[in-house]
């Protein structure tokens, strides 16, 4: 037992000092090297590849790691007296508030150039991300918040949609555009039965597309 933690403990140091080095290397996804990584740690690469088989696959864990810690539907699940729409509305703005950090800015713009990263970014989207999300649309169809027929598929839709298809750091268009963008998922979520949008959030959105 002691071994396998010990085995655990150096595969999360390996992924938190390569996460820390891209972030003090600007998120340049190819200045981080594995050399670079076991030189800090003081490990072999023998140590590393037990972990991990490739570069590529560490920098997919970092990615999943960066949006696992900032996943907004998480801190939805965990607020009291809300009904499941309610609650999505509240993770919804959370995950707005959040694009408003340049830190998270910068890995995005980083990750849209390195097909590696951006791969690793929408395989975590599409089998991480949405998996609190379900869970409090499963929570709205009990409640009677929501009727959505199918809640993992239009969960997984919809966090899709606003992470890559919406996202202002990726969405590179005129203003005029964005917004029909926006009304255009506020009419689509409405559909889908996850009404989550309402007048404050796309204005929030609107205001973080003129920051960006």
């Amino acid at each position: 037992m002691p071994k396998r933690e010990n085995s655990e403990q150096t595969k999360q140091r390996i992924i938190e000092t390569a996460t820390q080095m891209f972030k003090e290397r600007d998120w340049d996804w190819d200045n981080v090297k594995i050399e670079d990584v076991v030189a800090e740690l003081g490990v072999t690469r023998g140590a590393f590849y037990h972990h991990f088989k490739s570069r590529e696959e560490l920098v997919m864990e970092v990615v999943g790691r960066i949006f696992t810690e900032n996943d907004p539907f998480k801190q939805a699940c965990e607020t009291s007296g809300l009904n499941g729409l309610e609650k999505l509305k509240v993770a919804l703005k959370h995950s707005i508030a959040q694009s408003q950090d340049i830190y998270l800015q910068k890995s995005v713009k980083a990750a849209i150039s390195d097909p590696v990263v951006f791969k690793g970014e929408v395989m975590h989207t599409l089998l991480e991300a949405h998996i609190h999300g379900v869970r409090l649309t499963e929570e709205g169809n009990r409640d009677g918040s929501l009727r959505v027929a199918y809640p993992k598929q239009a969960t997984q839709a919809v966090v899709l949609l606003f992470n890559l298809w919406l996202n202002p750091v990726i969405s590179n268009v005129p203003y005029e555009e964005y917004v029909q963008k926006v009304e255009f998922l506020r009419y689509l979520t409405n559909i889908l039965g996850v009404p989550m949008i309402d007048d404050e959030t796309v204005e929030l959105i609107l205001q973080l597309h003129k920051s960006i």
